[in-house]
């Protein structure tokens, strides 16, 4: 379907439910086509292409809501779904915050986001192979210690559209890219009564541009330099130290963080930081700014799950 034709589907859909006895609805409606290659040793190991299609339709009824969600979109299958959630939301617990958006915070911000890539899905599909395999190459020829575990090319265009009872009706698309290697290396030099065991590292580069990934050999040198500053580490003995997060394990940890301020696991008390507003949990020295229009980043968007302009 292309955009327009999922727009009209969703709103279609959102309307639907509330004939048929929803209160509120929100439908959102994503299309995904995706490609990904792995290599070892110079051969494929795995190769896929996917298109999917998935719908899902969230329906309340007095503070009590259900979601269903199907890939079959032939109407019948609609309507059917559209039943069983408004019966599922009859015995549903009442959850007396929910609700959908001010309609005045409803939109989209209009702003060039710089998340479609139109040579993303233009890229044969001999050269993404290629990628794959000259990274594999490039890596296992910076040191003889290293052995390849796979390395990976994927990419693809994922188009998602929302429409909800209120009349919001909004869609993007966006491309996305991703190169990365995983190596290991086998230092057999005694240390003391210790030998050295395998260690592996690795590397990768994400964009939603294909321009912006990383270059192969940047991504090979990092994996590489990863994997052998680990030979020869031993475990140290327990204490407490200062701590310095390289980024990796610093966007995990905000991930934890982004999970418990999250208001639906605040309300079920599955949070760490339930009833903790106002009190401070961390350094004075951190600020954490979530920015969803940085152009051309892997989480831009034009509009949140719910609609609410970025």
């Amino acid at each position: 379907m292309t955009i327009d034709e999922m727009k009209m589907f969703a709103d279609r859909t959102a309307q639907t439910a509330l004939s048929m006895g929803a209160e509120t609805s929100e439908v959102l409606f994503a299309e995904k086509t995706q490609f990904e290659v792995t290599v070892r040793k110079g051969t494929i190991d795995n190769l896929a292409e996917s298109v999917s299609s998935r719908i899902s339709i969230t329906i309340s009824l007095d503070k009590r809501k259900a979601t269903v969600v199907t890939s079959d979109l032939s109407p019948e299958s609609i309507d059917r779904l559209i039943s069983d959630g408004v019966e599922l939301a009859r015995v549903m617990d009442r959850d007396e915050f929910f609700d959908l958006p001010d309609p005045n915070e409803l939109g989209r911000e209009e702003e060039e986001m710089g998340i479609f890539d139109p040579e993303t899905i233009e890229i044969p599909t001999e050269r993404k192979i290629r990628l794959a395999l000259d990274l594999e190459k490039a890596a296992c020829g910076l040191d003889k210690r290293i052995i390849s575990d796979g390395a990976s090319f994927s990419n693809g265009i994922e188009t998602m559209v929302l429409a909800n009872s209120l009349g919001f009706c909004g869609g993007y698309s966006q491309t996305f890219n991703s190169i990365g290697i995983s190596c290991a290396a086998d230092h057999s030099q005694k240390l003391g009564e210790r030998n050295c065991k395998k260690q592996s590292s690795y590397w990768y580069s994400s964009a939603t541009s294909f321009r912006a990934l990383e270059p192969i050999d940047g991504v090979a040198s990092k994996a590489v330099a990863r994997t052998l500053r680990k030979l020869g580490a031993v475990k140290p003995r327990t204490c407490e130290v200062p701590v310095v997060f390289d980024p990796e394990t610093a966007c995990s940890f905000l991930g934890s963080i982004a999970a418990a301020v999250n208001g639906g696991n605040i309300y079920r008390k599955t949070s760490f930081l339930v009833d903790m507003v106002g009190t401070r949990i961390g350094s004075k020295l951190v600020t954490i700014i979530d920015d969803p229009l940085l152009p051309g980043k892997l989480g831009t968007r034009p509009f949140d799950s719910e609609g609410v302009k970025s």
